[in-house]
């Protein structure tokens, strides 16, 4: 599951459907796994199914509620959503608590367009 998981992520922009049949079967061997519930709400979002990440990232949020990356794909995923509150204060929280993770420049930039776009 975990190479499944890896290949998701390496398929992630080029070919999200291929992406998705790697995370959806990586989910099914390790169902419990927060990242890989992460990466499986990540390749739904590419692929348009923006109801299936946001209960797939909450998932991941609730297993890994300390991992800003999770915690940033989630807002990512709120934002698609049109839950631009909740996106803000996620990545408000997030931002506050965490100086040096992956995401951190894309996370303050998409904090940025969210607070001047309200």
């Amino acid at each position: 599951p975990i190479v499944m998981n890896n290949i998701a992520w390496a398929l992630i922009d080029t070919d999200p459907k291929r992406a998705l049949d790697y995370a959806t079967r990586a989910n099914k061997e390790l169902p419990d796994s927060p990242q890989i519930a992460d990466t499986l709400a990540i390749a739904y979002l590419k692929n348009g199914r923006i109801d299936e990440a946001l209960s797939s990232s909450e998932y991941a949020v609730d297993g890994q509620p300390n991992n800003p990356s999770i915690r940033f794909h989630n807002a990512l995923i709120l934002d698609a959503a049109d839950e631009t509150t909740r996106a803000m204060q996620a990545l408000s929280s997030i931002l506050e608590e965490n100086h040096d993770f992956p995401e951190r420049e894309d996370a303050q930039a998409l904090f940025e367009r969210l607070k001047s776009i309200r």
